[in-house]
């Protein structure tokens, strides 16, 4: 690399380079390669030697322009080139020499020369958080996208709102806020407290009107579902940051809220998520493809150059080099990143034994499974998932309280539980440690089980399922009124976007098949805002599937905590037909 000089082009940070292609033979000019290579020609003749252009390391020539042995980049094809290539700077101590050092130097180390002023956000910010907001700035200042992936509870949507408050500074834009429906009022509440100088226009309901914001709103906020529908309406609007809460929600390349959201015209984007890849590296490469488009490969060539190799042969060297590309775009820290920030988490796994009555019910369930067995044992056939689920799920709802397969809640005290007994002790503990309690499970009809209990004995508690329409005011209580003891919730339902800090002591009634369901769930709690330890008790019934089927799934973890600290995994689909028929061994040895 010879010279190197930053330009504005059209608002936009444009490169101006002037490198050579050098090898043992000798050297040329990398515009002369470029030439060639947009003449489709096969081989170029040079100084250099033989050049065959057909090349998989040439790919990043395709979309670039040059003229007089110079050629144009933006930062995204510059980070490439440093990437995949062994870029060697020149030994001059001229003056343009030292530009391209320092020009280099700052985009090797992420450093940007503006101000960050943060005098807007009415947020204290934590050092992790702020080292977070001064990588989104250095990236917006030179024309990057970003996936934002902390552990859930660790102020993500701060974070966010911190790089608007710094881009408002910058001129006159306008914003996009795009979260699932369930989360709307918690994003408008935030912005409302920590970012009152921005304009905000919730778009959703039945009498949105885009109209009405383009004339007077700064930031849009809109769920998923309204995007897809108003997709013609928003696309037309140019947004200078648009920003994906859970945007693992469009991982399939093939679905209709991935193609809306690769419609958005915005000249940043901002992906968040707790989880941003859940089983496959597929799609890892969809949601970069709506963040950075063209950045990584095209599919066939990923598939060949990196799923493969990871997925099939857990190539180490494979996974180093993809690490390698994403990490300048991927932010995620843990919470044992920045453990002193937060206080303890204890968990506990809570074994409990079948009532006699529980015991018999789950017996005579399991005598369905033989046919299922059968059916796996011949490989030929197509793996039964419908009739595996819902037999796993009756079983689940027995260990849960037999009131739940004999559809006999009212009458639920007739019936005896292991786990309904274990509950009430906990309660009973966290009550007289003066402590709030959240329970989790995914059963409607166990939390109402619940509800009667509370009701009963005058219990305060406040719930959220997915049909609660006044979850604000739900949440409200709970963290509002010191007699409002428990908090009762489904999991799919209160898993994501909720604050529920007064709580202390987590009951996850029973285990989801998604271990990072629970982790979420359990974050609501655990996060920014928690002043006392907390403690989370998951109940397990023993000699049933609880005890099995997470060791099971627990295998399929590694591959996403080896690329990026990942930690999900998809439902009872992920497993094998060796897997499940695994499971179906256990249940019938216990």
């Amino acid at each position: 690399l010879e010279k190197i000089e930053k330009k504005k082009k059209r608002n936009k940070t444009v490169f101006i380079a002037e490198m050579y292609y050098k090898s043992n033979f000798g050297k040329i000019n990398l515009y002369e390669i470029l030439k060639a290579f947009n003449e489709n020609r096969k081989y170029l003749l040079s100084n250099a030697g033989c050049i065959s252009l057909k090349d998989k390391r040439f790919n990043y020539l395709k979309n670039l322009k040059g003229r007089s042995n110079r050629i144009e980049l933006t930062t995204l094809d510059l980070m490439r080139l440093l990437l995949f290539e062994n870029v060697q700077i020149t030994k001059s101590h001229s003056e343009e020499a030292i530009n391209t050092k320092n020009i280099l130097e700052e985009i090797k180390n992420f450093k940007s020369d503006k101000y960050i002023d943060l005098s807007d956000l009415k947020s204290s910010l934590r050092p992790y958080q702020t080292i977070g907001v001064n990588w989104l700035f250095f990236l917006y200042t030179y024309n990057l996208s970003a996936l934002l992936c902390d552990d859930m509870g660790l102020g993500k949507t701060h974070q966010a709102m911190a790089l608007i408050s710094l881009v408002k500074k910058e001129g006159n834009f306008k914003y996009l806020v795009v979260c699932p429906t369930s989360v709307i009022y918690h994003w408008e509440n935030l912005l409302k407290k920590y970012l009152p100088s921005i304009k905000v226009f919730v778009f959703h309901g039945s009498f949105r009107n885009i109209e009405k914001y383009e004339n007077e709103g700064e930031l849009l906020l809109t769920s998923y579902g309204i995007l897809r529908m108003e997709s013609k309406k928003i696309s037309k609007i140019k947004f200078e940051i648009a920003i994906f809460d859970e945007i693992q929600i469009a991982k399939n390349k093939n679905s209709l809220t991935h193609k809306t959201l690769k419609k958005v015209n915005a000249s940043m984007r901002l992906g968040l998520s707790g989880t941003p890849i859940e089983n496959y590296l597929i799609e890892l490469k969809a949601i970069f493809d709506l963040i950075l488009p063209s950045y990584l490969p095209q599919d066939a060539i990923f598939k060949e150059d990196f799923i493969v190799p990871i997925e099939k042969n857990s190539d180490k060297t494979t996974k180093k080099k993809l690490n390698k590309i994403i990490k300048p775009f991927i932010l995620r820290r843990k919470k044992i990143d920045v453990l002193k920030d937060l206080p303890e988490k204890t968990e506990e796994i809570s074994y409990v034994d079948l009532s006699k009555e529980q015991e018999e019910i789950y017996l005579n369930i399991l005598k369905s499974k033989n046919q299922i067995i059968d059916v796996l044992k011949n490989k030929n056939s197509n793996i039964p998932y419908m009739h595996i689920f819902s037999l796993l799920s009756k079983l689940k709802q027995v260990c849960d309280h037999p009131s739940l397969i004999l559809n006999d809640v009212d009458n639920y005290e007739a019936h005896e539980s292991g786990k309904f007994e274990l509950l009430l002790e906990l309660l009973d503990e966290a009550f007289q440690s003066n402590q709030k309690v959240v329970i989790f499970s995914q059963y409607l009809n166990m939390l109402k089980i619940i509800e009667k209990h509370l009701k009963k004995n005058d219990i305060k508690y406040a719930s959220i399922t997915g049909a609660t329409k006044t979850r604000f005011l739900q949440i409200k209580q709970f963290n509002e009124e010191e007699d409002c003891k428990v908090f009762l919730a489904s999991l799919l339902a209160a898993g994501v976007g909720i604050d529920l800090t007064k709580g202390s002591v987590v009951i996850h009634y029973d285990r989801w098949w998604n271990s990072a369901k629970e982790d979420q769930a359990t974050d609501r709690v655990h996060r920014i805002g928690q002043n006392r330890g907390v403690m989370v008790f998951k109940m397990v019934s023993k000699n049933t599937i609880e005890e099995r089927i997470h060791k099971i799934i627990s295998r399929k973890r590694k591959l996403i905590e080896d690329l990026i600290s990942i930690d999900e995994v998809d439902q009872i689909k992920t497993l094998t037909r060796e897997e499940l028929l695994e499971v179906f061994k256990t249940i019938e040895k216990n």
